[in-house]
């Protein structure tokens, strides 16, 4: 693994940016590497407004744990589900807690930890909240306010790890698909650069999600 370095230094590590780096490195970040919060973020700092010190795990992340915890096969199961069938929504609960379970009890990538060491000890100790970034989040067209989980005054890594895919099984909650589902944000376009997200009844798109790991600020 890597030294870990003081905040000041942090930028000088050598990061693989797919597995984790501090999001102000990002030379060009997109939606579909980081997510809808943490694109935000990122511009706001490129155009100089005062963002806390953040690290980003991208949504290639998210993508090797659904690989390593082997259900993707069951994640596109439950976005193609009838939400207006009970039958199927019963079945769908039991769906929503066994990919949970699995994202919960996966282990995160080792390389993606000794990342998090390097940036939680730039900290020194300072608290850090951990915030959902997901593909279909913050956007003009659909925000998903309150919808994910977000974990403050996180310290250790072991805290950190466990609020990263808690994150991501939040995504796995019967009201997110409700909400997703609902006509407001059916054929939903999201302007600028960014590729629409379209929903259509019966088979919405998986998001995938990014994480923010940010220092916490004392008003």
């Amino acid at each position: 693994g890597k030294h870990p370095a003081p905040l000041a230094d942090l930028g000088l590590l050598e990061f693989d940016a797919s597995l984790g780096c501090p999001l102000a490195t990002y030379e060009d970040a997109t939606l579909a590497l980081v997510g809808g919060k943490a694109l935000q973020c990122w511009r706001l700092m490129k155009h100089g407004l005062p963002v806390p010190p953040a690290f980003i795990i991208p949504t290639y992340v998210y993508s090797l744990h659904v690989g390593e915890a082997k259900i993707a096969d069951l994640i596109n199961e439950v976005f193609s589900c009838n939400l207006g069938d009970t039958a199927a929504r019963e079945e769908l609960t039991v769906k929503l807690e066994t990919i949970r379970t699995k994202i919960t009890s996966t282990p995160l990538n080792p390389e993606v930890i000794d990342n998090l060491k390097s940036f939680l000890h730039s900290l020194r100790g300072t608290a850090v909240a951990v915030r959902s970034s997901a593909t279909a989040e913050d956007l003009g067209s659909q925000s998903f306010a309150g919808q994910y989980d977000t974990y403050l005054y996180k310290h250790t890594i072991e805290e950190v790890c466990d609020s990263i895919k808690a994150c991501w099984a939040s995504m796995f909650k019967a009201h997110i698909l409700d909400y997703a589902s609902k006509p407001v944000f059916l054929d939903a376009t999201v302007g600028d650069d960014l590729e629409p997200e379209v929903y259509t009844p019966g088979q919405m798109k998986p998001p995938h999600m990014g994480v923010l790991i940010m220092k916490m600020v004392e008003a």
